[in-house]
């Protein structure tokens, strides 16, 4: 099970340390629920303290850990930015937008997409110049398929933020932290032209 989680960890690292590591994950938190479907986000931490693993390997775990939960999300119907006009212009920043159920947001220091994408085309180089580099990414999945796209560091916090709740007012106003000169229009149009929003809530509504 752990193993069929992690199909690129253990591409990168083999099969006989992929079988360590989940040995003792399942030694350190065994499952405790009858179902397995959600177990095995631990062997994230067992890489991560692995002193012997280079550092972006618990990141490439995270990166299929969420591939894996997401891919068997549904979409929603998206909706268009006309949405927005239905809702009086001082009210805008109190709104809530909801988007796909499975979309997640990771950000690393290590260009860890790009080896996913290497695995996925089964074309490991010969010798692969592999350095530090920031990355921001989205993760989208549905019906057994997904996706990567990098984004831009504010683009990313503003979508970030609507994810986890916050509303349209707060998840600018992170953006703008990141990017003083962010393009909020851009962003929103570009948010619900890839159909990524599916429901818009006034002040406090779900």
């Amino acid at each position: 099970h752990l193993r069929g989680r992690y199909p690129t960890l253990e591409w990168l690292v083999g099969t006989d340390r992929m079988v360590a590591l989940a040995d003792a994950t399942l030694r350190r938190s065994p499952p405790r629920a009858p179902s397995l479907a959600e177990y095995g986000a631990a062997l994230i931490d067992t890489v991560a303290a692995d002193a012997d693993l280079p550092p972006y390997l618990a990141d490439v775990a995270r990166l299929d850990w969420t591939l894996g939960r997401l891919a068997v999300a549904v979409d929603a119907r998206s909706l268009s930015i006309s949405a927005l006009a239905e809702h009086p212009a001082q009210t805008l920043p109190e709104l809530r937008l909801h988007l796909q159920p499975g979309l997640a947001y990771i950000a690393s220091g290590w260009p860890v997409d790009t080896l996913v994408h290497l695995h996925l085309r089964d074309s490991a180089p010969d010798t692969l110049a592999f350095a530090p580099e920031n990355v921001w990414l989205q993760l989208r999945g549905a019906r057994g398929q997904f996706a990567l796209q990098r984004l831009d560091p504010a683009v990313l916090s503003l979508r970030q933020h609507l994810t986890e709740g916050a509303t349209l007012g707060e998840a600018i106003a992170a953006a703008l932290t990141v990017t003083p000169d962010f393009d909020v229009s851009g962003a929103l149009a570009t948010l619900f032209a890839e159909g990524l929003v599916t429901s818009v809530s006034a002040g406090d509504t779900p």
